[in-house]
């Protein structure tokens, strides 16, 4: 994204801010990214429970599972 950007004559962040989901990423990227923290664990567990409960009543409807994540600012955006 950022090379598709800079091909375009823009410069990150001044011009677009980038945002990934997960830390994981960051070795892709030559500055530091702003990411979502995800919890995986708990994004595990959910998914777990939702299967057992789909396994017990395969016609019953699921409701969406929100799990909290956490904005970390770094050098690919900047504030408004």
């Amino acid at each position: 994204a950022r090379s598709f950007a800079q091909e375009r004559g823009l410069v990150v962040p001044r011009d677009l801010g980038l945002i990934t989901f997960g830390k994981e990423n960051e070795a892709v990227f030559d500055l530091p990214m702003t990411f979502c923290k995800l919890d995986y664990a708990a994004m595990g567990e959910a998914a777990a429970r939702l299967a057992l409960r789909k396994l017990e009543a395969p016609r019953v409807s699921l409701a969406p599972v929100r799990l909290p994540v956490e904005l970390v600012v770094r050098a690919s955006t900047m504030p408004l």
